[in-house]
């Protein structure tokens, strides 16, 4: 059962600032002592002036005094007049009096007047959730007014009015008072009045400006709405509960005994049932599954199977659907695009995926079946039924196909596929081990023939057909004669169809015969040429156009030419670019022997190449030798002429003074070496290759014999200038210059 609550008004105490404006203002609403009832200074008579008005003040009990009661309107025109008003007759007018008289005041105009401004009931609810927390839900009917047909006063704080539509409605203060048989009334209206302001307002001021729920707060404490009031409420608060899938519905019972995380799983289940039940479309998942087959040549092949149906149409939906042994959580048509439609079972995973078993009858049955997990759907915090619904058919993301008929279809026609494929390679592995033992049983000669005839169907055909009634690859052939020695039968650039095998081929084939328009030898001639990998085999294509000479017409004719010129001079040059190899030469002379004799020339081969570039090598370095020779015996040519014009020079200072004369220091060259000074010079000219002996004994007797000094240096040898001066500081150490 819901809870009900109501909001109840209350009195708001003045603050000490209105309390000090209070104090001021006039009391214009009293009560009468006989009746109870709240009256206005207007309403009373001159000869009820002063005490003769019998009223009091509600609140402290006070006689109170009426003052200029009935006077006319014209007497308050004057300067210096007081106004119409209640006063104390004894103590002083307290806080609490003017709001308490303003209550009375306003129940008595609200109860007298003709018309009346309900306010909007409100009723609020509050709903616990199955987590345990409780939503609250709240219902607000709408603001009426409504005529008075008539009114009863019961006592001064409470009073009933019955409505034009019949309803009778008990009007009290907030003073929390009762009265008996409030079941006899529609409805029950709590008066609270804050403003102590309305104390001073004349009847017409407070009828301008007084609405329940304005100046006057209430509250309904009984409405004769309240019964669908607080249905509304309670299914406000229900549907809150119900947004954060926090509700338990009355489909699911009590769910007693279960724990709070088993019956949120529960409601989880049911809601999104719910969800797919009105659904109208659902995003599928995208399927992929891979394949392996082991092939029998020992090659493993993987394939991969996708479906990818995107969004489905749903419809005719039912829920806890019974069918061939299991209960389908959805079972509905479903319709995609470019696809017939088909039955679909939607399975709810909330705790447990779909298990093996019921995965086997749903394969059985070959019905589509599409689970929905939702296990990490709670991992983000609370989830609402917004959220859910687009988490269930918007995001593919959290689905898999269990089963489809498509899916099994698909699978099955790739592993008919692979079965295919399984035995054409079994057959193929069976042919060439057949075709293997022919082979081994082939003279090289056989196999060459062989090869050749496997070539020209490929060229022809761009496969190979059966040889000599045996299917063979032309893979298996090239590596066999690769074993014997034939280098490049393995080789694209030999027997593919733009290859030097294929263009002496067809050179063989049109010998002296023309050309057909079809064939073009120029071109294939000019492709390898231009090949900085493949032009060295140029010269098998000029040699077999020499040798099988091919009738080439037109601008072709002098193409090839140009090519033929190109190519000879590159070779007479001894360039390598065009020289080629001779490791293919023993596979095309077998192939095609009327090549054999022009493929023993030394001419257009590497080796001819290097011969030639070794001679001019040899040649280059003969005079390169000679020009050394001959600038080396320049240069010492000059060298030497410059030394004898150095040592002529120091000669001609040397001796420009001439002998010494004859002096009594030294009578022989014997004493000249017996000084010490002479004894370390001569240690010094040795250096230089001179024995001071000689040369000294040599100078003593030249200067004896009258031979002068010049003659006599330039009788000595010398290499370098140096050495000149160095003999003239011995003989100068001598006394002899």
């Amino acid at each position: 059962m819901a809870k009900m609550s109501v909001k109840r008004g209350h009195v708001q105490a003045p603050t000490a600032d209105e309390r000090k404006i209070n104090a001021g203002k006039p009391m214009r609403w009293a009560m009468r002592k006989n009746s109870g009832l709240a009256v206005s200074i207007c309403d009373l008579h001159r000869d009820e002036t002063g005490l003769a008005c019998q009223c009091s003040c509600p609140a402290c009990g006070s006689t109170l005094q009426a003052v200029n009661a009935g006077v006319e309107r014209e007497h308050f025109l004057r300067a210096n007049t007081l106004g119409q008003f209640f006063r104390h007759e004894t103590g002083q007018q307290r806080d609490n009096c003017l709001v308490v008289i303003a209550r009375l005041a306003a129940l008595k105009l609200l109860v007298e007047h003709q018309e009346i401004d309900l306010p909007p009931p409100t009723r609020r609810a509050f709903v616990p959730g199955i987590s345990g927390q409780l939503y609250q839900g709240e219902a607000t009917a709408r603001r009426r007014r409504m005529h008075v047909r008539e009114h009863t006063w019961i006592d001064s704080q409470l009073a009933s009015i019955t409505l034009d539509d019949g309803h009778i409605v008990l009007l009290r203060l907030d003073t929390q008072r009762t009265v008996k048989n409030e079941g006899d009334y529609d409805a029950i209206i709590t008066i609270t009045v804050d403003n102590p302001d309305v104390a001073s307002w004349d009847m017409a001021e407070i009828l301008a400006k007084m609405k329940i729920g304005d100046q006057v707060q209430s509250c309904w404490d009984k409405h004769w709405d309240d019964d669908e009031l607080e249905s509304m409420a309670t299914q406000d608060a229900e549907s809150q509960a119900a947004k954060y899938l926090d509700l338990l519905p009355s489909a699911l019972g009590s769910l007693d005994g279960l724990t709070q995380a088993q019956k949120s799983e529960s409601l989880l289940h049911h809601v999104i049932k719910s969800i797919l039940l009105k659904a109208h479309s659902i995003a599928s998942p995208t399927y992929s599954e891979p394949l392996h087959r082991y092939m029998a040549d020992g090659e493993t092949i993987s394939r991969e199977i996708g479906l990818s149906l995107g969004e489905l149409s749903l419809g005719e939906a039912s829920s806890e659907w019974p069918i061939a042994g299991i209960v389908a959580d959805i079972y509905c048509r479903a319709q995609a695009s470019r696809v017939d439609p088909f039955d679909l079972i939607v399975e709810v995973a909330v705790t447990h995926r779909v298990d093996e078993d019921k995965r086997k009858k749903v394969e059985a049955m070959d019905v589509a079946c599409l689970e929905i997990d939702v296990r990490g759907f709670r991992q983000r915090g609370r989830v609402t039924l917004d959220d859910l619904t687009v988490e269930v058919l918007r995001n593919p993301g959290n689905k898999r196909w269990v089963h489809h008929p498509l899916i099994a279809s698909l699978r099955a026609e790739e592993h008919r596929k692979l079965d295919e494929l399984d035995q054409f390679r079994k057959e193929s592995i069976e042919r060439e081990h057949h075709a293997r033992k022919w082979l081994d049983s082939l003279t090289q000669e056989q196999l060459l023939g062989a090869y050749l005839q496997a070539l020209v169907q490929y060229w022809q055909r761009g496969r190979i057909g059966a040889i000599f009634g045996h299917s063979v690859v032309l893979s298996d052939l090239g590596r066999r004669l690769l074993a014997m020695g034939f280098a490049g039968a393995d080789e694209s650039s030999i027997f593919e169809r733009t290859g030097v095998l294929h263009f002496l081929h067809l050179a063989k084939s049109y010998s002296y015969a023309p050309l057909p328009a079809s064939v073009s030898l120029t071109d294939m001639c000019s492709t390898l040429a231009q090949s900085h990998e493949f032009r060295s085999l140029t010269t098998y294509c000029l040699l077999g156009l020499r040798i099988y000479q091919p009738v080439i017409r037109g601008p072709q004719a002098s193409e090839m030419q140009a090519i033929r010129a190109h190519v000879v001079t590159s070779l007479q040059a001894g360039e390598s670019k065009f020289a080629r190899s001779r490791r293919f030469d023993p596979l095309i002379g077998s192939i095609f022997p009327e090549l054999a004799h022009g493929l023993a020339a030394e001419f257009g081969t590497q080796e001819h190449a290097k011969a030639l570039q070794k001679g001019k090598r040899e040649k280059e370095w003969e005079r390169a030798e000679k020009e050394r020779a001959s600038r080396a015996a320049l240069e010492t040519a000059m060298k030497h002429e410059q030394s004898r014009r150095e040592v002529s020079q120091a000669i001609i200072e040397a001796s420009r003074s001439g002998w010494a004369p004859k002096l009594g220091l030294a009578s022989d060259v014997e004493q000249i070496l017996a000084h010490q000074d002479m004894k370390t010079a001569a240690k010094r000219i040795r250096a230089h290759g001179l024995d001071a002996r000689k040369v000294l004994s040599s100078a003593w007797i030249a200067r004896q014999d009258g031979t002068t000094l010049y003659d006599w240096f330039r009788a000595q040898y010398f290499n370098h200038p140096d050495e000149v001066r160095a003999l003239r500081g011995l003989l100068k150490l001598g006394w002899l210059v």
